[in-house]
């Protein structure tokens, strides 16, 4: 197998991994928007987005989803760092 073959299939598989992170990606944003009409939103969302990730000071019918937001997030880095670590060494290969 040829250096551009391998580099072929480190993209495809960064390619998919990447697919998964953006799964969990659009997951997130979901619980966001569920979030946000459970009253959790406001003014400040657009100066202090920390503010948004603290459970405490969300209504208590926004805090399933705000959990949610953070547990989307924790499973997104694994897969798009895997990716990357795929993606990297695909792109020496293929120069």
């Amino acid at each position: 197998m040829t250096r551009q073959g391998v580099a072929d299939l480190l993209m495809g598989g960064a390619v998919l991994l990447m697919a998964v992170a953006m799964a969990h990606l659009l997951r997130a944003m979901l619980a966001t928007v569920r979030a946000m009409r459970a009253g959790h939103a406001g003014a400040w969302l657009l100066t202090d987005s920390l503010r948004f990730h603290d459970e405490a000071r969300a209504p208590a019918a926004a805090r399933p989803h705000v959990r949610a937001v953070r547990a989307s997030f924790r499973r997104l880095w694994p897969w798009a760092l895997a990716a990357m670590a795929l993606a990297v060494p695909a792109a020496i290969l293929a120069a």
